[in-house]
């Protein structure tokens, strides 16, 4: 049986466009993260560098201090995604 794709990137797709077009969908959310004037969202210091997220292909890896404020980072997240349309 065949899906017919008419929408999107494919995955895996070898041509340079897909990372192109996913680079520049993903590239304000490590901002987008860390809200300013919002406690608790404040990037996280490892090894005397402050990380906000580590990306990776479609992963986000979020760092936090304590379970509340893990919360605040997973909704700046889920705005994030509203406003992109998702």
């Amino acid at each position: 049986m065949r899906f017919v794709e008419n929408r999107g990137v494919k995955q895996g797709d070898p041509g340079p466009l897909g990372p192109r077009l996913f680079n520049i969908f993903i590239k304000d959310l490590p901002e987008a993260l860390h809200v300013q004037g919002l406690r608790g969202t404040d990037p996280v210091s490892i090894a005397n560098t402050l990380v906000r997220c580590l990306l990776y292909a479609d992963d986000v890896l979020l760092f936090s201090t304590t379970v509340v404020d893990l919360q605040r980072h997973l909704d700046a997240l889920g705005d994030y995604i509203a406003r992109l349309g998702g």
